[in-house]
């Protein structure tokens, strides 16, 4: 709902997003309010935005969070919950399914309303073709699944990347005297 929130926040008062005057934007504590939750949810699950090393050091932690937690499930004779059960979870492909579900829309908007962030969405295709790397020599997988992947991959990523020069050019825009 948020990310949903932030794209008509943005749809209604792109003029002032795209000549980097947010502040014109935000008419009411409702926005600010809205703003602020998008600045820390992202801040919260940024690590697919991070540089490779980190990204993928803060994934493989939060991962072994969930298996410690799904260890604790299995003792307890409870469901495990799916991402908690490190017999049946591929972290890289958990990771894919993380940015392209969750963080890819989140990131999106962002750069929508903040065009100065544009590097999140070239971070964010780096480090979501290196987890696809990650996973074809971990799984060795067919051919087929490796070419699925690879037209979802492409898909975020062309995307991200209009998106990214789109708000290069908004920011030169606004910047140039």
């Amino acid at each position: 709902d948020m990310i949903k929130d932030m794209g008509m926040l943005y749809q209604i008062n792109s003029e002032a997003f795209d000549g980097l005057n947010p502040e014109a934007a935000i008419s009411s504590q409702k926005h600010l309010q809205l703003i602020g939750s998008m600045l820390l949810h992202g801040a919260d699950v940024s690590n697919p935005v991070k540089p490779w090393d980190l990204c993928q050091r803060y994934a493989h932690l939060c991962m072994d969070e969930f298996f410690a937690q799904g260890d604790l499930e299995k003792q307890a004779g409870i469901p495990v919950q799916m991402l908690n059960d490190r017999t049946k979870v591929s972290r890289p492909n958990g990771q894919i399914g993380f940015m392209e579900f969750f963080i890819a829309p989140m990131v999106t908007e962002m750069i929508h309303m903040f065009p100065q962030y544009a590097s999140l969405g070239e971070r964010f295709c780096g480090n979501i073709s290196m987890w696809a790397e990650v996973w074809q020599n971990e799984a060795d997988p067919p051919q087929d699944a490796v070419a699925r992947l690879s037209v979802r991959i492409n898909r975020i990523c062309d995307n991200m990347q209009s998106l990214v020069k789109d708000a290069e050019a908004r920011v030169r825009a606004a910047t140039s005297y």
